[in-house]
This record gives structure tokens, sequence and C-alpha cells, in this order.
């Protein structure tokens, strides 16, 4: 029986989807629309490839597929893993806690 995904988990992970979902806004507001390169374009056109994999997929597979202006994009805005963010996250919560905890 697999585990029950505890609270924060669950929060971690839709904070990692919100994440995503506000690189894609910027980037489509950015890239006008050019997501795929020829390859990418094939694969969209048969249904077997969409803007959100180009956020959620891992990075070997994003960058065989984008066009040029999204590689460019991610090269200049930078593209979190869940794993990354997790551990930002992390560290963002120690940071928080070692503050308050030693405030007088």
């Amino acid at each position: 029986m697999a585990r029950k995904p505890r609270a924060n988990e669950v929060a971690t992970r839709n904070a990692y989807l919100d994440y995503l979902e506000s690189l894609e806004t910027r980037a489509t507001d950015e890239i006008c629309g050019v997501w795929y390169n020829a390859l990418g374009a094939a694969k969209h056109a048969a249904g077997e490839l969409s803007q959100w994999d180009m956020f959620s997929r891992p990075w070997h597979h994003v960058a065989r597929y984008a066009s040029e202006e999204l590689a460019e994009w991610f090269a200049r805005n930078g593209r979190m893993t869940y794993t990354e963010f997790r551990e930002a996250e992390r560290e963002f919560s120690r940071e928080q806690f070692d503050m308050y905890a030693n405030a007088e």
C-alpha cells in the first residue's frame, strides 16, 4: 500500500505547480508563441507534446524540442526541477525559522 503524502508534501507540490504556471505565463508573453523547433512542432501536431511538457519534463527532453526562443528564455530565466524547488523551499524555511528563533 502506498504511503499517503503528508500535507506539507502536497503543499510543496502545489506551490511547484504554481511556479511552473507562472513560468509558462511569462514565457508565453516573451517568446510570442514560438514554442517548438521543427521536431517539436511535429510532435505537438501529433498530440504528443504540449506547452506544459516544456516546463514539466526533464531538461534533456525539453532541449530536444524547444525553439531557439524558448531555449534562450530558459537560459535567461532558469527552470527549477521539483527537487531543486523543494530544497530551495526547505532552505528558505530553515532561514525563516532561524531568524524568528533567534529574535528577541
